[in-house]
């Protein structure tokens, strides 16, 4: 641990000095995902920044504009969905605004995916159907995971069976558990997460939150 929290302060003093994340984690032999974490709150200056970008090689450099409209073409797309979504909570669809709700408080914040995790079986099938109905999801589009303690009364199988027995998910749609060896503590079948990798959907979803709030924001689009 004391080994981190001397490369974190490096990682900091470096980037106060105007190098890019890259040169820190190659200079420091970590990842850029962790030097990314650590100097997320230095502020670099126009000149630093500049000189950063004048240091990329020349191949990098030339697919800058290409990166930069991508990203804002991303950015378009999320926000038109947003508006389709606000325009589906003007319904005042019960189901929907249901499904909205246990959404915003259940699932994640994932600007690209939908995901909701929870040890309520029924929560999760109302959700799951909520999406095969409203947004037609198939069942190839989903990837389940489940988190889950295996014991010698329960196992792997058996628990992975039960949710995709409740959830009408295939095991084929079953990503590698996570397990942990003992009994199981207050959720005997674990906890279960449902994926389904959609910026259509989730942005969707969060403009019809927003609707139902009476929210007007930039939230959930960067």
């Amino acid at each position: 641990m004391k080994g981190k929290i001397n490369e974190k302060k490096q990682a900091i003093l470096l980037r106060k000095k105007g190098l890019s994340v890259g040169k820190i984690a190659k200079k420091l032999k970590v990842s850029k995902g962790s030097v990314s974490v650590w100097v997320r709150d230095v502020v670099l200056t126009e000149k630093m920044k500049q000189d950063n970008l004048n240091n990329k090689s020349s191949s990098a450099k030339a697919l800058l504009p290409f990166s930069l409209k991508r990203k804002k073409d991303a950015l378009y797309e999320r926000k038109e969905n947003q508006k389709k979504g606000f325009l589906i909570y003007k319904k005042r669809d019960f189901i929907h605004a249901f499904a909205c709700g246990v959404f915003y408080g259940e699932g994640s914040k994932n600007k690209n995916v939908v995901n909701i995790c929870n040890c309520d079986a029924e929560l999760l099938v109302f959700f799951v159907n909520f999406l095969r109905k409203y947004f037609k999801v198939k069942n190839e589009k989903f990837r389940v995971r489940v988190n889950c303690y295996v014991s010698k009364d329960l196992t792997i199988e058996e628990i992975s069976k039960y949710w995709s027995n409740k959830l009408k998910i295939p095991l084929s749609q079953f990503q590698k558990p996570t397990t942990r060896e003992g009994e199981w503590y207050k959720h005997k079948y674990g906890i279960c997460s449902v994926n389904v990798n959609s910026t259509e959907i989730v942005q969707q979803l969060f403009g019809s939150i927003k609707g139902y709030l009476g929210e007007k924001s930039d939230r959930w689009l960067s």
